[in-house]
């Protein structure tokens, strides 16, 4: 209906405290802007901060959310697990899941970006673990096949030293993936050209501490990058 939806946590921090993640929407272009929903409320001791969303073929409103737990009077110390939240009025009233299934050797994953559309009538969306004592990470792209309640399928996009990764489907199984590196923080090029099955390393598209990305498919054909 030309509304544009926005996903955010809703205090004024990276993650230091409780908070939610809500849904706020514009009907006029961005201008003025409404809170329209609550797709992940928070637990006590945690927050919902790090997401991803998108719309499912049917219209419905896809949100990925996981976020922080507290642990001896510290935030960010521990991960909570993701969940899976719809919508199918608009993003005012949201059911949730947490039936996320992880790698193998994976204890948790944090999405991020876009949820895309895939040819096949799934979705997909990137998810990364990191290893704080290893420093290795890890960008994966998931899919679900019954419209955004259940994640799984996982597929490695970056392996070791990839975090925060952008995906967009540019047609006929070509897919790209920016993608975080974890140890200087430049953006990383992947492609697929078998929706998202297999990926391949092109090189990078940013120098040190140019993070995080969004690809977006722009009318006449050509895809814009920004961090």
């Amino acid at each position: 209906d030309g509304a544009i939806v926005a996903t955010i946590f809703n205090r004024p921090s990276h993650g230091q405290c409780e908070g939610d993640v809500e849904c706020w929407a514009s009907t006029d272009g961005g201008r003025l802007w409404e809170l329209r929903g609550v797709p992940a409320p928070h637990e006590p001791d945690t927050n919902r901060m790090n997401v991803a969303a998108g719309l499912a073929h049917d219209g419905a409103m896809i949100v990925l959310a996981s976020g922080w737990g507290q642990k001896e009077g510290s935030f960010r110390d521990r991960i909570v697990p993701c969940w899976a939240c719809r919508s199918e009025d608009d993003g005012r009233t949201w059911e949730h899941t947490d039936t996320i299934q992880l790698p193998d050797g994976c204890d948790f994953l944090i999405p991020f970006g876009d949820v895309v559309r895939l040819a096949d009538g799934a979705l997909g969306a990137s998810f990364y673990m990191q290893d704080d004592v290893t420093k290795q990470s890890n960008s994966y792209l998931l899919r679900s096949d019954d419209g955004g309640r259940a994640w799984g399928d996982a597929v490695v996009v970056g392996r070791g030293d990839h975090n925060e990764t952008a995906l967009i489907r540019v047609g006929d199984g070509l897919m790209l993936a920016a993608a975080r590196t974890q140890t200087d923080a430049h953006l990383d090029l992947f492609t697929s050209e078998d929706e998202g099955r297999t990926w391949s390393l092109l090189g990078p598209v940013s120098t040190a501490g140019q993070i995080p990305a969004h690809l977006l498919g722009l009318a006449d054909g050509r895809i814009l990058l920004v961090f």
